[in-house]
């Protein structure tokens, strides 16, 4: 049996790595991107960066980008390790700066891409952040490491809970019935969560949840799913 348990294990994770490997940057990416001409100065991107507590702005000429400014370009020409150490004597100097003169090569992937090529252009460029564009070259969106953290994580936790799910609906089978108190127990979750996953059993017809006048709450096998 431990080796049947060992070999399932393994099976489940790679399903899960398989599911993550086919999620697409276009599904993970903030379509909230703020551009900046490359006719601006270093000022307009510290501003941008402060209001939206972003580390990097696409630069734009002619609609089409050419570029990115970001917390680094500030730092250095305001000589600070912090960007909150930033003076207004210093922001009054970045309005000497053109962004054209100290913008960076945009490092970009298209949407299309999966997150495994996002994850690897990232470890192979050493970045936290890419420009996301369309087939046409245009601007849709920016994904950072964190995006991809995310992303994984909501599969790695809802493959947690379908496996889950599917254990509580096991020993339902087994013992007829079971108490939420002692599927809450067993799987160290909160009674509510028992109940919103017996709900789910329930909309598909596998179990039905009672609630007796006295006694505890517990799922039982649904009529239809009985042998």
């Amino acid at each position: 049996m431990p080796e049947e348990d060992e070999e399932y294990s393994e099976d489940k994770k790679t399903n899960i790595k398989s599911q993550i490997k086919s999620i697409l940057v276009k599904d993970l990416m903030c379509t909230d991107v703020v551009a900046i001409d490359s006719n601006n100065t270093l000022d307009a991107i510290y501003e941008i960066l402060i209001e939206k507590d972003i580390s990097n702005v696409p630069v734009m000429e002619f609609g089409k980008l050419v570029g990115v400014v970001g917390k680094i370009e500030i730092l250095n020409a305001a000589a600070k390790s912090n960007i909150d150490d930033v003076t207004d004597a210093q922001v009054e100097k970045l309005r000497n700066v053109k962004v054209r003169n100290i913008m960076r090569k945009p490092n970009v992937i298209y949407a299309e891409s999966t997150i495994k090529q996002s994850s690897d252009m990232m470890e192979r460029l050493k970045t936290n952040m890419l420009i996301v564009i369309d087939n046409d070259g245009n601007v849709i969106g920016i994904i950072s490491k964190i995006d991809l953290f995310r992303g994984a994580s909501r599969v790695i936790t809802k493959k947690k809970i379908e496996t889950a799910i599917d254990e509580v609906l096991e020993i339902i089978r087994k013992k007829g019935s079971v108490t939420i108190e002692e599927i809450s127990e067993k799987f160290h979750v909160s009674r509510q969560t028992v109940e919103e996953w017996g709900k789910i059993l329930e909309e598909h017809k596998l179990v039905t949840i009672e609630y007796p006048v006295i006694g505890k709450p517990y799922l039982v096998l649904a009529k239809d799913m009985e042998e």
